[in-house]
């Protein structure tokens, strides 16, 4: 089979560069009327599945759609460790699609039964926003998303309720860690609605950190990109303060 290659490298310079490795952006959809996934028959999932593959084939023709079944198990494990399919889809997912020119990828019957997502290097999220955006305008041209007045697009999880976005950014913070300034660090990030976790596990030493967001409720899009850059920048002030530290020090 061919191999998708992602995240891609973008292209352009952002400021952010110097400490985002990777960046990813993900949007989750449900079809109005529709269970969720996790409560669907297994008649009901292969129904939807089949009828989502054929309507995104033909929105997006520049794209490739597999079945789960069809992929091998190294293309699976080389997916879920580029954190481009999750375990759910690993255990129930249906089909898995991406573009040819890999700038995006999405999951059917997820969590949700849609979730389209961008992953590239460095600081993207912005520029991904604008590829993203308009498939998802031009999918919902012909396919009834659940949404509520009030609250907004209505998904699996309350986490995702509102703008269904999720931003999220892997940090190199060796300045951070090695200063011993983690912990406040995440704590002050899980105060405004953010989460700060180790890309290997709470104890490593690895100095590589997932953020990403985690309420999507009560901000339009443009707000919650805005707001999600300007925390970015901080941080990076507060790593280059570290980091300059550290140096000085070992003059």
């Amino acid at each position: 089979m061919t191999y998708i290659s992602l995240p891609r490298q973008g292209t352009g310079h952002h400021v952010l560069d110097s400490f985002v490795w990777s960046s990813r952006l993900r949007f989750a959809r449900n079809v109005e009327g529709r269970t969720f996934p996790w409560r669907m028959s297994e008649k009901e999932a292969f129904e939807l599945d089949t009828k989502l593959c054929e309507a995104l084939s033909s929105l997006l023709p520049e794209s490739v759609f597999l079945h789960s079944e069809e992929l091998e198990s190294e293309e699976i494990l080389r997916l879920y460790a580029r954190r481009l399919i999750s375990q759910n889809f690993v255990k129930q997912g249906r089909s898995f699609g991406y573009a040819r020119d890999g700038s995006w990828s999405i999951m059917l019957l997820e969590d949700d039964h849609i979730r389209l997502q961008s992953c590239e290097m460095g600081y993207r999220i912005p520029t991904m926003f604008d590829t993203l955006v308009p498939l998802l305008r031009n999918i919902e041209q012909h396919v009834d998303f659940a949404f509520d007045e009030k609250l907004g697009y209505l998904t699996s999880s309350l986490l995702n309720v509102g703008t269904g976005m999720r931003m999220s950014a892997l940090l190199n913070l060796w300045g951070l860690k090695h200063t011993k300034n983690m912990s406040p660090l995440m704590e002050y990030a899980n105060n405004i609605s953010y989460m700060i976790i180790n890309f290997i596990n709470d104890d490593s030493d690895c100095p590589l950190y997932y953020c990403f967001n985690y309420y999507s409720l009560g901000m339009s899009e443009q707000e919650m990109l805005t707001e999600f850059e300007e925390f970015l920048k901080r941080i990076w002030h507060m790593e280059e303060e570290a980091r300059q530290k550290i140096l000085s020090d070992d003059e």
